[in-house]
């Protein structure tokens, strides 16, 4: 009887004064953010025959680590997957070489690098920076008024490109959540 008379009291202003809350889906997918890299090779004085050091650093688009990236280094020889440390760090020592370079993470557009040559006794370094993938954002916007269809399209696209400072969330119009 307690739990009724909460929940009465709790809907009772929305019943009396007719306050409802709208939600809209936006199904459409979101866009991709494109995903680039940047190397830098280095020689080494280590002596280690034919090999190279491979070093991989992964961060997203705002340049924040990205931890436990999956990494998946190929060639006709050599199919290894690795992972990133906590700082989006990893680092190997493979035979010199042409590799194809698969670099991965479950809410980021995948990065692949073909033809990437590994020198020998050199450090051959890569820093990638992955975009969001669409994959996996769709929004669920719940306001307490009717949104107009340009101001969904607004929200949306700022969502969409990590910006978070939309007027409509700042004034407390509108909250969203990310469905997976």
């Amino acid at each position: 009887m307690q739990r009724f008379l909460i929940l009465v009291f709790l809907f009772m202003p929305a019943i009396i004064f007719g306050q409802k809350e709208y939600k809209h889906e936006y199904r459409l997918e979101l866009r991709a953010q494109q995903s680039s890299y940047t190397t830098n090779i280095t020689d080494t004085v280590l002596n280690i025959g034919n090999n190279g050091i491979l070093a991989v650093q992964v961060f997203n688009r705002e340049e924040e680590v990205i931890p436990f990236s999956i990494i998946k280094i190929k060639n006709n020889k050599t199919d290894i997957t690795i992972y990133s440390d906590n700082n989006g760090f990893v680092s190997t020592s493979i035979e010199a070489g042409t590799y194809s370079i698969t670099i991965d993470y479950i809410l980021a557009t995948t990065l692949v690098i073909n033809n990437f040559i590994v020198r020998e006794n050199s450090r051959n370094c890569i820093t990638a920076s992955l975009g969001n993938s669409n994959a996996l954002n769709i929004a669920i916007i719940y306001s307490c008024r009717e949104l107009s269809s340009e101001e969904i399209e607004s929200l949306i696209d700022d969502l969409s490109n990590g910006r978070e400072d939309n007027e409509l969330i700042i004034n407390n119009t509108c909250y969203f959540m990310w469905e997976i």
